[in-house]
């Protein structure tokens, strides 16, 4: 018996990876050393979604979750992705600190 998993296509929008870039420059001012890993926690989770598209939950949030975004914790930060079933695609729409955004969760 085999069984054939669908690997879904990342696409992180231009709009996240500026994000993703903030917060490595907001944490280099202070630790360097320490930005590079953060960005690389964030983006090694992201890619666990090719596999595990599922794996976030629904956001809390009433007007998001309508359009049935979910949301992925990674330490304090909260990647916010939508699911394409379609085309086997996961959406990177946005990432966000948790500590300003937790009502998503």
């Amino acid at each position: 018996m085999s069984v054939c998993m669908v690997r879904y296509k990342l696409l992180i929008r231009k709009g996240a990876l500026r994000q993703l870039e903030s917060i490595v420059d907001y944490i280099a001012q202070d630790r360097p050393q320490v930005a590079q890993l953060q960005a690389d926690k964030i983006l090694d989770t992201i890619q666990l979604l090719d596999e595990f598209p599922f794996m976030g939950p629904i956001t809390r949030d009433p007007k998001l979750a309508k359009k049935n975004y979910r949301v992925l914790p990674v330490e304090e930060y909260l990647v916010l992705y939508l699911i394409n079933e379609d085309e086997d695609t996961v959406i990177v729409e946005r990432i966000l600190s948790a500590k300003q955004y937790s009502y998503y969760l």
